[in-house]
């Protein structure tokens, strides 16, 4: 039997068909009202960033992707949870959920965030993150220009200054050289003490000269006071700011900064003739706890860390934010900035510590090593070794030209909770730690000289003159202790 062939031409063809229109009006109802889901979840998104990375950084998600805006990291969080609202039902109050599920709207944040009681009991913290690039404003690439210039110039005097310095000692025995420098660190002795406050001391730090010292507390009370009596200027007490995080001076000793609990930066101008401390300006744009601050060595800009997981750097005369700056997962603890001006590093409660370049907004290098907190940071004196102090009880020395650790000492018994450095003669390192000790070290070889006990609890904040020649001491006992070199 021969099989008929059916060509397509021969096919009938229905030139009347007439298209069903309810099918494309179906898709499309189901489309409007997915649409109108997920505008709803942007709604009920958290405005404040710091809410939107702490609720992705809960659900495992990344924190940060490259190039990514405030803005567009909100729009991501909410598809995010629109898309996997059944996987991240265990996230939400019991009685929030429902409104997710049935896709009403809401306006107020706390229908979107997450139960603050939760944790991520995984362990695992790394996710596939990016950097966080923030758009350059016009003030901004300026102050970048000159810190290229101002920086080259910097770096140039601290070599010529270090090629000096290598020279002599070369033509001296070093060993012997080591020897005399320990007898001199051996000379520190407690020269006296004085109750200061009501609450633990939380930050001392002695100004260029060394004539005076500012102390801050708990309490939110900041206090001026000549070094060689403990003899106080001048006292501000204000209860609402909190616990002071960070203070500095300017290089020439007349403005001091101060950050606290109330995430508010305050420059204070210091008369010395008439001992006056007064309020010039206030920074505001920290959503958390400011917990460090400190001038820039061009006097022109502060930089501060936060517990808002970002640092900031600022402009002295105007009061502008100039640049805000991501990259670590949790609270920013600590920052310094290096002598030469062009690189700044900061520690996190993420175990680890960032070194950026500020000329170019960027960072460079990242300092893990430490498995817990890291609480301290310090640049040395010679501005390619960063010092990064931890709650483990270790310091870890640093060299940023090989992008790797040079050392490790076993400081405290417990959380190390500052350190400091001199740029006299005899450079030295010391911190201080909950262990009730102030530890002091030779910069040449990172060995531990002399311990200092004398207070009866934890120290909380230890600073050396930058001659090298007086410590000022402050902790929970509620005191600040002067120690003294008598070489």
């Amino acid at each position: 039997m021969v099989k008929e062939e059916i060509l397509l031409e021969s096919l009938p063809v229905d030139n009347n068909h007439k298209k069903d229109d309810s099918t494309d009006e179906t898709v499309q109802e189901t489309l409007n009202k997915l649409e109108e889901k997920k505008q709803n979840y942007l709604k009920i998104a958290p405005e404040k960033d710091s809410d939107v990375i702490r609720i992705l950084e809960l659900i495992e998600e990344p924190i940060i992707l490259r190039g990514e805006t405030v803005e567009d990291r909100r729009k991501r969080l909410a598809t995010i949870l629109f898309v996997n609202k059944d996987s991240l039902k265990k996230y939400y109050n019991s009685e929030l959920y429902s409104k997710y599920t049935s896709g009403n709207s809401a306006t107020n944040e706390s229908d979107i965030l997450l139960d603050e009681g939760g944790e991520d009991e995984s362990g695992d913290d790394e996710s596939d993150e990016g950097e966080f690039y923030t758009p350059a404003s016009n003030q901004l690439r300026a102050v970048r220009r000159f810190l290229v210039k101002d920086s080259i110039a910097r770096a140039r005097k601290r070599i010529k200054h270090e090629r000096r310095t290598v020279s002599l000692a070369l033509q001296s025995n070093i060993i012997k050289n080591r020897r005399e420098r320990a007898e001199v660190i051996q000379k520190y002795e407690l020269e006296g003490s004085q109750v200061i406050s009501k609450r633990p001391i939380s930050r001392v730090s002695i100004s260029p000269e060394s004539m005076y010292f500012a102390a801050g507390s708990w309490g939110g009370d900041i206090s001026i006071h000549h070094v060689s009596a403990l003899e106080k200027v001048v006292n501000i007490e204000e209860d609402s700011r909190g616990k002071i995080g960070g203070l500095d001076w300017n290089s020439k000793g007349n403005l001091l900064v101060s950050g606290s609990e109330d995430s508010v930066i305050k420059l204070h101008d210091f008369d010395q003739s008439n001992g006056d401390l007064n309020e010039v300006a206030t920074l505001k744009g920290h959503e958390g706890r400011v917990s460090h601050v400190k001038f820039h060595p061009t006097d022109n800009y502060v930089a501060s860390a936060s517990f808002d997981n970002t640092w900031r750097l600022w402009d002295v005369q105007t009061g502008t934010e100039l640049l805000l700056q991501e990259g670590h997962n949790k609270e920013v603890y600590s920052i310094d900035i290096q002598s030469d001006g062009s690189l700044l590093c900061s520690g996190g409660l993420d175990n680890i510590g960032l070194v950026w370049d500020i000329r170019a907004g960027k960072s460079i290098m990242e300092l893990k090593g430490h498995t817990k907190p890291v609480y301290a940071v310090k640049w040395c004196p010679n501005a390619y070794q960063v010092a990064t102090g931890g709650g483990d009880g270790l310091i870890n020395i640093w060299d940023i030209r090989k992008t790797n650790k040079a050392s490790e000492i076993l400081s405290h018994k417990n959380i190390v909770t500052d350190i400091s450095v001199s740029y006299g003669d005899v450079p030295i390192l010391i911190s201080s730690g909950y262990d009730k000790a102030i530890n002091i070290y030779s910069v040449d070889n990172w060995v531990k000289i002399k311990t200092l006990v004398g207070h009866a609890d934890k120290v909380l904040t230890a600073n050396i003159s930058r001659d090298g020649d007086c410590i000022i001491s402050g902790g929970w006992d509620r005191s600040v202790k002067l120690w003294e070199n008598h070489a």
